[in-house]
C-alpha cells in the first residue's frame, strides 16, 4: 500500500482528503499538532520547535501540505508572520526531514490560493501563465509558498503547487453565511455582477488536483465552471 503524509488534515479540505485516500487503499499518515484519535495514523509535529514523532515518515512517497493558518482573522503584523510561517516554514521543516531519511518523493503537493493572481481589475480570467497584478499580502503569502515547494525539486519527481479557489462545502467554510441570506431570499451578485468569483465544491477539488492524476506538474489552478452567485441564486428555498 502507498503512504502518504498529509498536513492540515484536520482542516475541511483536508479531512475529505483524507477520506479519500482512504477510499482508493492509501495509507495517510496525518501530522497534527497534539493526538485527537480521529486519523487512524497520527503522529505530532511542531515545526518551530523542529519537532516530527518518529515513524511519520517511515515509507512514504509523497507529500500533500495543506498546513497554514486560517486568512479569516484580523490581520495584525504578528498574525500576518503566523501566517507566512505557517505554511512555508512548516514546508521548510518537511524539506529537512526528507533530506535527513534520504527520502526520495514521488509527488510533493502544496496548496496555496488564486489570491496568487492579485486584483485583475475584472479585465479577465487569469490563467497560470500569468503573473500577479497589483501585488497585495496574500500574493505575497502564495509566491513564498510556491517557492518553498521548488525547493523540493532535488527530493521529488513530482511537485505540483495548486492555485485553489475559495472551497465550498454543506458541511463549512465561506458558504456557510451566504446560506443564511440565500434562504431569506437575499442572495445577490456583488457590486455590478461582473467581477469573477472563482469556487470549487470540495469533492471537486478532491478528486480534481491530487495524488492519483500524475499528469499533473507544477502550477494548476482548482476551481469551477459555474459562475458562482446566479448558481447560489438556484439554490434558494421557495
Amino acid at each position: 500500500m502507498k503512504k502518504i503524509l498529509i498536513t492540515g488534515a484536520s482542516g475541511m479540505v483536508g479531512k475529505k482528503l483524507y477520506s479519500a485516500l482512504k477510499e482508493r487503499g492509501y495509507i495517510a499518515h496525518c501530522l497534527v499538532r497534539k493526538k485527537q484519535n480521529i486519523f487512524e495514523h497520527e503522529f505530532v509535529w511542531d515545526y518551530e520547535n523542529h519537532y516530527l514523532e518518529e515513524g511519520a515518515m517511515e515509507g512514504i512517497h509523497s507529500i500533500i501540505h495543506l498546513a497554514g493558518a486560517t486568512i479569516a482573522k484580523r490581520w495584525t503584523t504578528a498574525y500576518k508572520k503566523e501566517i507566512i510561517n505557517s505554511r512555508v516554514d512548516s514546508a521548510l521543516f518537511l524539506e529537512k526531514k526528507v533530506k535527513e531519511k534520504n527520502i526520495i518523493l514521488q509527488s510533493f503537493i502544496s496548496a496555496s490560493g488564486i489570491n496568487y493572481y492579485g486584483d485583475w481589475n475584472d479585465e479577465k480570467a487569469a490563467t497560470e501563465n500569468d503573473e500577479p497584478q497589483k501585488k497585495d499580502f496574500l500574493t505575497e503569502v502564495c509566491g513564498l509558498l510556491e517557492e518553498s515547494a521548488n525547493r523540493f525539486e532535488a527530493i521529488s519527481e513530482r511537485i505540483v503547487k495548486l492555485r485553489i479557489s475559495p472551497v465550498i462545502s454543506a458541511h463549512g467554510g465561506f458558504l456557510e453565511p451566504l446560506k443564511k441570506l440565500t434562504n431569506l431570499h437575499l442572495a445577490s451578485p456583488v457590486g455590478s455582477g461582473k467581477q469573477y468569483f472563482p469556487w470549487i465544491h470540495v469533492d471537486d477539488f478532491t478528486f480534481q488536483g491530487l495524488i492519483w492524476r500524475e499528469e499533473l506538474k507544477g502550477v494548476s489552478t482548482i476551481k469551477g465552471k459555474e459562475n458562482f452567485f446566479p448558481t447560489l441564486k438556484k439554490s434558494e428555498k421557495p
